[in-house]
């Protein structure tokens, strides 16, 4: 090489040189220049305890709630970028840590918070400005109570008892307020039996509706930190059939005559038979429905004809009297066993004479 091209290439080498300590050197320097930046962070709450039964924070309902903060940050390039990168485009206030634990509705200063962050303290970094500068949260303790469970049938619907849910109380989780509201309110734990659940059962015969959904009166789905515990119910349930039979209670046995003949015979039943038991009788729902609270009460009597008092019978079949439409005595016929006698004449007219 000769010696003006060796002088041509130590100088080309040199301006290389130079170039890339002056670009290392710039960006040592835009490093640490002093930028301002601002981002935009989501603001989360956080309960910590909430599954277990302790506090819980929400945004403050009497506020409007702010999911979003912007963030104005100052300092080094290479700060600012490690900082952003930690927060992730969000900031968590949790409860016992930027959040006080006492119930009750509370201001934070969203700067001072900023501050403090383990990220930002200490890096050099500075918060410059904060939109919204403050957010108002609410917090509450979580009570556990337990409810009855009430059966809800559509309208319409026969039903012979109580339909019952298994099991019969749910516990409900939720806010101290929430539960006050509730109690002053005299809330009712539902399970709502729907009509196409109905329409999936033999009447007569007690069967079980799975899966119906408990609901508390007031308590809009997905309130703040509440559980229902369980919250779908099984329902036993027997609907009423078409026609029903019911065994009728003792009933004392009357003697009805044709009005001639009264004091005539002496009629006496038999001790055993003077109560008849074990009479049932089949009809509409309704109307078995109407023997069976008491408002209908049925009668059983013997209607003794001339014939039967003349030839002296010594047994004869009941009838039942009272009853409802479109009910019936079912079974076998009933009879009872009875004395019949004339009765003694004397002289102040017709008397009865006794055994």
């Amino acid at each position: 090489m000769s010696s003006k091209g060796f002088h041509l290439f130590g100088a080309a080498r040199t301006v290389v040189l130079v170039t890339i300590i002056a670009v290392l050197l710039w960006l040592m320097a835009e490093s640490q220049m002093v930028q301002s930046r601002t981002i935009e962070v989501q603001i989360v709450l956080v309960s910590p305890a909430a599954a277990e039964g302790g506090a819980v924070v929400r945004a403050s309902p009497d506020a409007v709630w702010e999911r979003t903060a912007e963030l104005t940050l100052q300092g080094a390039t290479s700060e600012l970028d490690r900082v952003v990168r930690t927060l992730g485009g969000k900031i968590e206030l949790q409860l016992g840590r930027e959040v006080p634990t006492t119930p009750g509705r509370h201001n934070l200063d969203l700067r001072s918070i900023w501050r403090q962050q383990p990220v930002i303290e200490g890096s050099g970094v500075t918060v410059a400005g904060v939109v919204p500068e403050e957010v108002r949260v609410e917090v509450d303790e979580l009570v556990k109570i337990q409810m009855p469970i009430l059966v809800e049938l559509p309208a319409g619907v026969q039903v012979q008892g109580t339909p019952q849910s298994e099991p019969v109380q749910v516990e409900l989780v939720a806010p101290s307020t929430t539960i006050n509201q509730l109690q002053s309110s005299g809330a009712v734990a539902r399970a709502v039996v729907a009509s196409e659940q109905i329409e999936q059962l033999f009447p007569g015969r007690t069967e079980t509706v799975r899966g119906v959904e408990v609901g508390v009166d007031g308590l809009a789905a997905g309130a703040w930190e509440t559980r229902l515990s369980p919250s779908r119910v099984n329902v036993r349930v027997l609907l009423r059939s078409l026609t029903e039979t019911l065994e009728l209670g003792p009933m004392p046995v009357q003697v009805l005559v044709a009005p001639d003949e009264v004091g005539r015979y002496v009629i006496e039943i038999a001790p055993a038979d003077r109560d008849v038991v074990g009479v049932s009788v089949v009809g509409p729902g309704e109307a078995i429905e109407q023997i069976r609270s008491g408002s209908v009460v049925p009668t059983a009597y013997l209607a003794l004809s001339l014939d039967q008092l003349e030839s002296r019978v010594t047994s004869a079949a009941i009838r039942v009297s009272g009853l409802p439409p479109g009910v019936r005595v079912s079974g076998a016929e009933r009879t009872v066993q009875l004395t019949i006698r004339p009765a003694q004449i004397t002289g102040r007219g017709e008397e009865p004479v006794g055994p």
